[in-house]
């Protein structure tokens, strides 16, 4: 058999199998053409950040995934009901620390706007990275933490 095509069988077998034992919560293309996916292990609800840069995996959180690791993520909302006078808001955010840069993946509307995608806030310098999503691709929705007591919550 090939070597590479060998290869991309057994990566194609792995991604069946972590694919089958882990729920999406929410995933999107950025718009720098890489895909976020941030995901429930189904045996002991272990949450996973995942960023791919196409089928390789460029950035785990946690490295090695356990439901005790789920104490490192918090969930904030916003949800503003409009009226006569107001649009409708809603913000909703997952964030981990991981040393000195705090990472978060955002969903937000408002004046009919969505948008979602991941920021990366620098603590010794404040300097902010964000990276939009691609709006058609996400798949899922942030708003999945605010009741199910996995990670903390906060409303704003």
């Amino acid at each position: 058999m090939n070597k590479h095509l060998y290869t991309y069988f057994l990566v194609f077998l792995f991604s069946i199998t972590a694919n089958a034992q882990e729920k999406t919560i929410i995933s999107f293309q950025t718009k720098n053409g890489k895909t976020m996916k941030l995901s429930l292990r189904q045996k002991d609800s272990a949450l996973i950040y995942r960023l791919y840069n196409k089928d390789k995996v460029e950035m785990q959180y946690p490295k090695i995934p356990s439901i005790s690791e789920n104490k490192n993520f918090s969930f904030t909302y916003l949800n503003r009901f409009g009226g006569n006078i107001n649009e409708a808001t809603s913000l909703y955010r997952v964030e981990f620390f991981i040393n000195n840069y705090r990472y978060s993946v955002f969903q937000s509307s408002y004046l009919g706007k969505n948008e979602s995608g991941i920021s990366v806030l620098n603590l010794n310098n404040s300097k902010v990275t964000e990276i939009k999503a691609v709006e058609k691709t996400v798949n899922g929705n942030l708003l999945y933490f605010k009741d199910n007591q996995l990670i903390t919550v906060t409303e704003l």
